[in-house]
């Protein structure tokens, strides 16, 4: 059976620096609203889960000068190119090497979609955070039409599936409601993330 997760992983791993020229300034740019509402006072520890280049970084470092940040990612191509400043680490989002009850902040931002199983992901991050922490999700709605879409088109066809059935095999299947991009959701980490109900939650426009 083919792994495409394993696959994908590896296509990023080759186009990492294409990815940081057409992705991931958009990309950052739809996430600043999401690293702001995460925002608070006496935050230690920031964990960005599925960094990707690392475009996210510099922004939590300012939203969090006193907080240690943290980047990782399944990608090491990717890696990369993110910050020497910041903590970088190889991971694999639904297995986090990280001890429970440790981050303050944990973002999951336009990678669940990825997954089989978002539910895992959203299970660690509840994991590694302290009580009191908050994660925030940001995922895909509708079509966008850019450079950057036409590269991802590339990659997509690259595997031999078509972008359709890539999505169906990656987990963003129509029972994951979806919203536009710009509606965020940050919420208390112990909030609703049992089972059968966890996979509403990045999505929700909720802001707690």
């Amino acid at each position: 059976m083919r792994d495409i997760l394993r696959e994908l992983t590896d296509r990023y791993d080759q186009t990492a620096n294409a990815y940081r020229e057409l992705w991931a300034p958009i990309l950052r740019t739809a996430a600043l609203p999401l690293a702001h509402e995460m925002a608070g006072t006496g935050i230690a520890r920031v964990l960005d889960i599925g960094t990707g280049v690392g475009a996210l970084l510099p922004d939590l470092s300012s939203l969090f000068p006193e907080a240690v940040i943290v980047g990782v990612d399944r990608s090491r191509g990717m890696l990369a190119f993110a910050g020497r400043q910041f903590g970088r680490s190889l991971m694999d989002a639904r297995q986090l090497g990280i001890r429970s009850s440790v981050m303050d902040r944990a973002l999951l931002v336009f990678m669940l979609f990825h997954l089989e199983d978002p539910a895992l992901a959203l299970r660690e991050a509840k994991r590694v955070l302290r009580p009191g922490g908050r994660v925030g999700t940001l995922t895909w709605a509708g079509e966008l039409q850019s450079k950057a879409t036409t590269y991802g088109s590339t990659v997509w066809t690259s595997t031999g599936l078509s972008p359709r059935i890539l999505r169906l095999r990656l987990g963003t299947r129509p029972s994951i409601r979806q919203r536009k991009w710009r509606r965020c959701s940050a919420v208390p980490a112990s909030s609703r993330l049992g089972a059968g109900r966890v996979n509403s939650l990045p999505i929700s426009p909720r802001i707690a």
